[in-house]
């Protein structure tokens, strides 16, 4: 989420995709709102960006691989991923969930 709509419109012109509201306006906080792009561009960008992250390198490297993960799946299979998730998939969702703990690394 952002609290700055500049940064946002600035990804929407350059990459696409449409700045959606995230949490309202309170007395102690800013309006949030978050940029929506489609799974391609985001998993672009991720590859492009991910030599140069350091906190959040191996949650890039979790969705990368997990999208490309689902399109293999989604090419040998028709359809939807099935539920639950192949372990493999659901290892990289929990490995992302664990790093995106707040605090000491689990």
């Amino acid at each position: 989420c952002n609290t700055n709509l500049e940064v946002l419109h600035w990804l929407v012109q350059r990459l696409g995709g449409r700045v959606c509201r995230s949490g309202r306006e309170t007395s102690r906080h800013k309006a949030s709102f978050r940029w929506d792009v489609h799974k391609a561009v985001a998993v672009h960008l991720l590859r492009y960006l991910q030599p140069h992250l350091i906190i959040k390198r191996g949650q890039a490297a979790a969705a990368i691989k997990f999208a490309d993960m689902e399109s293999q799946y989604r090419e040998e299979r028709v359809g939807m991923l099935p539920k639950p998730l192949p372990s493999a998939m659901q290892m990289l969702i929990d490995d992302v969930t664990r790093l995106n703990h707040r605090g000491p690394v689990l």
